[in-house]
C-alpha cells in the first residue's frame, strides 16, 4: 500500500467463488500485513475456464489493534484455466497392415485461449512396425493421419499417448492435463501356404492339401479358397470354400473325364477376422496346382490274331493317353494250357512305340489260345508307374501244326482197280483243316488214271482207277501237304506231309510154246509157259 498512517497498513480480503469452483484459503484472511502473498488453492471442477475475484480492503488500526479506518477495495481477477482434456476417437483400433490411421479428437475444455497437446507414438516392437512419428501442437480439429507397416507376422500394437496443454498468453502451452492413450493394433499381412504346394493324383483320387501360415493376428486368421480347373468341362469334383482354417483339410474327389492331364489350381485367399467376426485386411494369395491324370488307356493292335504254329507275334499298340509324363504298361501272358504252349514271356516298362514280337510253339494237335493281359500305368514324378489304368487283353490263337495221315499207307491193287485212300488226323485247328493231294508216278507214261486234288477234308476219300499200260509195277506215290483255314477261308499254315505208295500190278501175260502142235494118240503134250 502506499498509504503511510501512524501505524502500518492492514489488509483482509474476500473472494467470490462460482459453481464448479472451489477456493481453498491457505491461511488467514485478515490482518494481513503488507507483502502478504496470497496463495490460497483454487480448484476448478468444470472444463471452462472461471474468473474468481478477490476483493481485498486495506485498513488502519488503533492502539488496541482494533480496525480504525477502512480503505478503498481492490480487486484481483484471476482466471483458472480447466483441467485440459482431449480424447482419441477410436479409443482403440485395429487396422490392416499398410493402412492409415484415421483419429480424430475431442474435447470439452473451454479455457481462456485454445488448447493443444502433443502426441508421443510408443511401439511395443519398434524393429516390427514402421510409419508412427511423434506430431507436436494438436489441436482437436486435426486428423492424426499415419500409414503404419507391420514387418513381421505378429500383431504389432502402437500407443498414441495424448499429453494436452492450455496455451497461454505468450502462446505457449501451460497446464498440462489429463493424458489420453489411443491403442492401435496393426494386423500382419495375412499369409496362408498350401502343402503340397504342387501335386499329382490319379483319375478319382481325392486331394489332400494341408495348410501353414506364420500369421498371427489379434483374432485369428480365415481363407477362401477358388478352384479353377483350366478345361472345366473336362474336370469334375472340384469346389470354392470359405472359412478354411489352418487346421482344415481340402479333400475333394476329382474325376478326369478326358484322356489328357487336367490342372486345377486352388487360389487361396487369406483374411484376418475383425471384431465383428467378418473378414478382413485380405492377405498374400497362395496357389496350390493339382494335376489330376487321365486314366491310363492302351490298346493292343490287332485285338485279336490267328498265327501258325512256330510264327512270332506283332503286336502294336496305341492310346489317347497324355499324361503329366508318360505313359507304361506291362504285359502278362496268359495261356490257357501254360504246358501245350512255349515262346511267351510277361513283359514290363512297355510304351506304346514299342513292339511285343514273341515266336511262339504249338506243342499239341489243338490250337492253343494265349492272352496278353496289358496293365497301363502313368509315371509319377519318381520314375514309378502309379495310378493303374484299364487293361485291355489281346488274344493270340495259335493255330497247331497241321498233320494228315493217309490210309493204308502203302497198297498194291491190281491193273484197273481203284485205289481208295481214306484220311486221319489229329490236328483240331481254330476253324477246320484241309489238304491238298500230289499225285507223283514213277512213270507217268506207263499208268493212266492218277491225278492231283485239293480242298479235302478228313471225311473225304480218294478213289481213283489205275491203269497199268506196261507189264511192270508201277508205283505212284500220294503225297498229302495239309493246311489250316484261316479267316477269309484260304489255307494257309502248310502242316506236315504225308505219302501213301500204291502199286499197280500189270496185267499178267502168258506165251504157250508151240501155240499149235498135233501128237499121237496117246502121246504127252509137250508145251512150254512163259511170260
Amino acid at each position: 500500500s502506499v498509504s503511510r498512517p501512524t501505524r502500518e497498513v492492514r489488509f483482509r480480503y474476500v473472494y467470490e467463488e462460482l459453481y464448479d469452483v472451489i477456493v481453498t484459503p491457505a491461511g488467514a484472511q485478515t490482518d494481513l500485513a503488507p507483502g502478504f502473498v496470497i496463495e490460497d488453492n483454487i480448484v476448478n471442477d468444470s472444463d471452462t475456464a472461471k474468473l474468481v475475484r478477490f476483493i481485498i480492503t486495506p485498513y488502519t488500526w488503533d492502539s488496541d489493534d482494533n480496525e480504525k479506518c477502512t480503505g478503498i477495495n481492490d480487486t484481483a481477477f484471476v482466471w483458472v484455466e480447466p483441467t485440459a482434456r482431449v480424447v482419441g476417437a477410436p479409443q482403440e483400433d485395429t487396422l490392416c497392415n499398410g493402412d492409415a490411421t484415421n483419429i480424430t479428437f475431442t474435447s470439452p475444455t473451454v479455457p481462456t485461449r485454445w488448447m493443444d497437446f502433443n502426441i508421443t507414438a510408443i511401439a511395443d516392437d519398434p524393429g516390427s512396425v514402421s510409419g508412427y512419428s511423434d506430431v507436436n501442437r494438436f489441436t482437436v480439429d486435426s486428423v492424426l493421419i499415419q500409414t503404419l507397416t507391420n514387418t513381421s507376422d505378429l500383431k504389432q500394437r502402437i500407443r498414441y499417448i495424448l499429453t494436452p496443454f492450455n496455451v497461454d498468453a505468450s502462446g505457449g502451452q501451460s497446464c498440462q492435463g489429463v493424458r489420453d492413450t489411443v491403442t492401435i493394433w496393426l494386423e500382419p499381412t495375412a499369409k496362408v501356404t498350401g502343402v503340397p504346394h504342387e501335386d499329382t493324383i490319379c483319375n478319382g483320387d481325392a486331394t489332400n492339401i494341408t495348410f501353414t501360415s506364420p500369421t498371427q493376428p489379434t483374432r485369428w486368421m480365415e481363407f477362401n479358397i477358388t478352384a479353377i480347373a483350366d478345361n472345366p468341362g473336362s474336370l469334375s469334383g472340384y469346389m470354392d470354400r470359405t472359412g478354411m482354417r489352418t487346421d482344415s483339410v481340402l479333400i475333394q474327389t476329382l474325376t478326369n473325364s478326358s484322356d489328357t492331364a487336367q490342372r486345377v489350381r486352388y487360389v487361396l485367399t487369406p483374411y484376418n477376422i475383425n471384431a465383428s467376426g467378418a473378414q478382413d485386411c485380405q492377405g498374400i494369395r497362395d496357389t496350390v496346382a493339382v494335376w489330376v491324370e487321365p486314366t491310363a488307356r492302351i490298346t493292343g493292335i490287332p485285338q485279336g490274331d490267328t498265327i501258325c504254329d512256330g510264327e512270332t507275334t506283332s503286336i502294336t499298340f496305341d492310346s489317347p493317353t497324355v499324361p503329366t509324363r508318360w505313359m507304361e504298361f506291362n504285359v502278362t501272358a496268359l495261356p490257357d494250357n501254360p504246358g501245350s504252349l512255349s515262346g511267351y514271356t510277361d513283359r514290363t516298362g512297355f510304351r506304346t512305340d514299342s513292339i511285343l514280337a514273341q515266336t511262339l510253339t504249338n506243342l499239341s494237335d489243338t490250337a492253343q489260345r494265349i492272352r496278353y493281359v496289358l496293365t497301363p500305368y502313368n509315371i509319377n514324378a519318381a520314375g514309378v508307374q502309379d495310378c493303374e489304368g484299364i487293361r485291355d487283353t489281346v488274344t493270340v490263337w495259335l493255330e497247331p501244326t497241321a498233320r494228315v495221315t493217309g490210309v493204308p499207307q502203302i497198297d498194291t491193287i491190281c491193273d484197273g482197280d481203284d485205289a481208295i485212300i481214306t484220311f486221319t488226323s489229329p490236328t483240331v485247328p481254330t476253324r477246320w483243316m484241309e489238304f491238298n493231294i500230289d499225285a507223283i508216278a514213277d512213270n507217268p507214261g506207263s499208268l493212266l488214271g492218277s491225278f492231283d486234288v485239293s480242298g479235302y477234308t478228313t471225311d473225304s476219300t480218294l478213289q481213283q482207277t489205275l491203269v497199268n499200260i506196261s507189264d511192270s509195277a508201277q508205283r505212284v506215290r500220294y503225297v498229302i501237304t495239309p493246311y489250316n483255314i484261316n479267316s477269309v477261308g484260304s489255307q494257309y499254315c502248310p502242316g506236315v506231309r504225308d505219302t501213301v505208295t500204291v502199286w499197280v500190278e500189270p496185267t499178267p501175260v502168258v506165251t504157250v510154246t508151240p501155240d499149235q502142235d498135233t501128237i499121237c494118240n496117246g502121246d504127252d503134250v509137250n508145251l512150254t509157259l512163259s511170260s
